[in-house]
């Protein structure tokens, strides 16, 4: 009688003992040769690439970057024959069974208006329900489950227009968990009148954000060929938008990718024709406040990271939303993003002179707290302050903000090269 192919492979892959036999026959018929040195090589050979690890001799390879040299074509199966090949994948399938996706299945139920989802990354798997706004704009609405892989439980919980709200339970990688409560507004947004309403909307065209209000949650944009994940944080001082690009052609033109933009809530709301604010905002009149990726890592850097090459800062009062205390921190009121102009005078009385004229925005920012709060400024990342000397105006009405560098000989050249490296230097600021 004919047997079913999948009935055979159930008997084989049922228990442990069957499968090991199976892969026995089959590693068998691969070379009739017996090395009996084999083992005790083999063992050898195993402690010592343990002790390489152990030591920090050598790292591991991440499995992406793996499979990515695969890809490129640095399989030393592609040597083999078929039949070798298949029978050594058999054999792996067999003694290394890995999770099956199709044995997981729907443990959430999603709220009406919404879609369920089922994300599949390398081992790991994600639940969720996702809610559709008008254009292309998603987020995430109801339960949500994650795992790392199999077994490994990530945190479950539930959103609120793509908010993380209420009770959630989260785990690290070694199964340790614990459980947090979410606040649908932080103490921050009540104390400015916010509701918790999705800043990011799309109206006759055109995507409108909503600057002045910023309610902190996470959106995409998804098109069939297109995926970018917007991350809206409420700040101290002003609205961070963080865009997270998925594809190539999501990326703005010049940068490696994701940006982060902060906005001053005075802007309001805008409407722009893509979510794209680093090219948006310059195209509708704004200041650029979007800063520039990260240089790459194997690319030098002059003291710091070149999006606080220079920074005005402010020791700002909050009311921290875990221990309901009032607290305070140093926030950035404006840094090279926000500079319009900057000059260095020539020394005079062993005084090397920077003048900065920032937008108008940022300009009102530092201005509505200079002499009330405590005010700083520093280059190179912060490892250099400066010293505040005085506020002029230039013919047109504009502030110009002083600052000393540092009179040790060696610090100064190094402040300008930071402040120069973002900022182009021009003779003067004194007038536009």
């Amino acid at each position: 009688m004919k047997r079913d192919a999948a009935e055979i492979l159930k008997e084989a892959l049922a228990p442990a003992e069957a499968r090991a036999a199976l892969a026995k026959s089959l590693l068998d018929r691969l070379d009739t040769d017996v090395d009996e040195d084999a083992g005790a090589a083999w063992a050898t050979e195993v402690n010592r690439r343990v002790a390489e690890l152990n030591s920090g001799a050598v790292k591991a390879i991440p499995w992406a970057e793996q499979r990515r040299r695969l890809a490129a074509g640095g399989c030393p199966f592609t040597r083999l024959s078929l039949p070798v090949v298949f029978i050594i994948s058999l054999v792996a399938m067999l003694l290394f069974p890995s999770p099956s996706f199709a044995q997981w299945t729907k443990t959430i139920d999603c709220p009406e208006g919404t879609v369920y989802r089922d994300v599949r990354r390398d081992a790991g798997r994600e639940e969720f329900c996702e809610r559709q706004l008008p254009s292309p704009i998603k987020l995430q609405h109801g339960p949500s489950r994650w795992w790392y892989s199999e077994g490994h439980f990530g945190e479950e919980g539930n959103y609120t227009n793509g908010r993380k709200a209420g009770k959630w339970k989260e785990c690290d990688r070694f199964d340790r968990c614990q459980d947090r409560v979410y606040e649908l507004l932080s103490p921050e947004e009540r104390a400015r009148g916010l509701r918790p309403e999705v800043p990011i909307t799309f109206a006759n065209g055109k995507y409108v954000f909503d600057f002045g209000s910023c309610w902190s949650t996470r959106v995409t944009r998804q098109t069939p060929d297109s995926f970018v994940e917007l991350n809206v944080v409420s700040g101290l001082i002003r609205c961070q938008v963080t865009y997270i690009s998925s594809t190539e052609k999501d990326r703005a033109a010049g940068n490696q990718g994701h940006y982060l933009c902060e906005v001053p809530y005075s802007v309001g709301v805008r409407s722009f024709d893509s979510v794209d604010l680093r090219s948006e905002l310059p195209r509708a009149g704004l200041p650029q406040f979007c800063r520039k990726d990260d240089r790459p890592a194997t690319e030098p850097m002059p003291d710091g990271l070149s999006a606080q090459a220079l920074a005005i800062w402010v020791n700002q009062s909050f009311l921290d939303g875990r221990t309901k205390q009032q607290a305070r921190a140093w926030t950035t009121l404006a840094d090279v993003v926000d500079v319009e102009c900057a000059a260095i005078d020539q020394p005079r009385q062993g005084t090397v002179v920077l003048t900065v004229r920032l937008n108008e925005y940022a300009e009102k920012l530092v201005m509505n707290r200079l002499g009330k709060d405590e005010i700083k400024a520093d280059a190179c990342g912060g490892r250099f302050p400066l010293t505040w000397l005085e506020t002029t105006r230039d013919a047109s009405g504009h502030t110009l903000f002083n600052f000393a560098l540092s009179r040790v000989r060696t610090r100064a050249p190094r402040q300008r090269a930071c402040i120069a490296s973002q900022v182009p230097l021009q003779p003067t600021c004194a007038s536009r």
